[in-house]
This record gives structure tokens, C-alpha cells and sequence, in this order.
């Protein structure tokens, strides 16, 4: 909050409440009902997220007001729980899929910003105009 930030993006895991550990999957993509610009990345981020999880229906955006890395941070701020650690299927799929989530926050930086999605591959880049499935 020093700073005047154009984005503020958090990247977690998630785990379920007592008495329901290892029942609860999916994701959840938590915005400011108050900012416009972190409801359009949270829509954003969650199209280009159900291209790569297994149940495209549990990616959710939901707007947060309770939550303080969202409520106090300057910026247009968008907190993503990637998956479930403490349920199974979604711990294996996580431990999978670590390179497609950061292709896919990555990429979706770049469109939000309007800008080329590059990959570097060895020393040099490749740039990408559409989403790598």
C-alpha cells in the first residue's frame, strides 16, 4: 500500500473447516465487490482457470468483504484458492499441474494488462497471442 499498484494478486491453497477436511474442492477466486477492476480479473482469471481444472464447474469468483488481504490493500486486489491441500484429489492435481496454474495466472496478467503472454523457453522467448490449452 506504499505504492500505487495496479494489481494485487495472492495465491493460495485452501483448506476445508473442522469436520469437513478432505470433502471440499475446487476453487475459489475472491474479489472487492467495491472494484470493478478486481471483479473483471477475478471473471478473468476464473475463464482461463476452468480450462485447466478438472471440474470447471467449482472454479468460483466470490466477492469478499471480510477478508483483509482484499479489503485493505489499495489496489484492485483478487486472492485465488488454488485448490484444496487437504483433500486428496485436489493435493494430486495441484502437485500436477504447478507449471499450467503459473502459465495460467501468468497469461492472465498479460491479458489483463494488455500485454504479449511470453514463454521463455532455454534463453529465449516465445510469444503467445491465445491461451495454451
Amino acid at each position: 500500500n506504499e505504492e500505487n499498484y495496479d494489481l494485487h494478486l495472492a495465491i493460495h491453497s485452501n483448506a476445508a473447516p473442522e469436520g469437513l477436511k478432505g470433502d471440499l474442492s475446487g476453487v475459489d477466486i475472491y474479489y472487492s465487490p467495491v472494484s470493478y477492476l478486481g471483479k473483471l480479473f477475478a471473471d478473468m482469471l476464473a475463464e482461463n482457470y476452468k480450462k485447466i481444472y478438472y471440474d470447471s464447474d467449482k472454479v468460483k469468483v466470490v466477492p469478499t468483504t471480510s477478508l483483509g488481504e482484499i479489503r485493505r490493500t489499495k489496489a484492485p486486489a483478487v486472492l485465488i484458492e488454488t485448490t484444496y491441500h487437504d483433500n486428496a484429489e485436489d493435493e494430486a492435481w495441484l502437485k500436477e499441474n504447478i507449471d499450467n496454474i503459473a502459465e495460467v495466472l501468468a497469461e492472465t496478467v498479460a491479458e489483463f494488462f494488455n500485454l504479449p503472454f511470453v514463454i521463455p523457453v532455454g534463453n529465449d522467448y516465445t510469444i503467445e497471442t491465445e491461451f495454451i490449452e
